[in-house]
């Protein structure tokens, strides 16, 4: 409302603060530092190598990913791709079992999402496909 002059302007709160680009600039310093880049895409193979171990399961009708992030599909039927049902609630046990395994799932259902951080480590990734083969296992028990 008002003439230009009278115009309040106002942008994104951080937008070309002069706090907020130092703090970028430092961010990619450590990416150039610790070779961040690179490191991800070495962890992103290794995810996913892992990951590919999660195909003998029952329910698991699909992985893919690019990098380190990845995807996990849950079906009822692997050969038709059939959904598991709502009533089963996978999407309020998966991430409750993730939980009982010290991991917290923003969001997991039918597909379970992963997008670790790019400095995650091969401990780490072990640590997480076993929570998630635990998780899946103890669904395929219930489904």
């Amino acid at each position: 409302m008002g003439s230009e002059n009278e115009m309040f302007r106002h942008l994104i709160t951080f937008g070309g603060h002069p706090v907020s680009c130092a703090a970028g600039l430092k961010n990619l310093e450590i990416f150039e530092k610790e070779n961040l880049v690179k490191k991800s895409e070495d962890m992103g193979v290794y995810l996913l190598d892992k990951l590919s171990s999660l195909k003998n399961l029952k329910i698991v009708g699909d992985i893919r990913g690019l990098g380190l992030l990845a995807a996990i599909e849950l079906v009822q039927d692997k050969v038709n791709k059939t959904k598991i049902p709502l009533s089963y609630e996978i999407q309020k046990k998966i991430p409750n079992y993730l939980f009982d395994r010290n991991i917290i799932s923003f969001r997991a259902g039918d597909i379970i999402s992963l997008c670790p951080p790019l400095s995650i480590t091969k401990d780490e990734i072990d640590f997480l496909v076993e929570a998630i083969t635990s998780a899946i296992t103890r669904v395929e028990k219930e489904v």
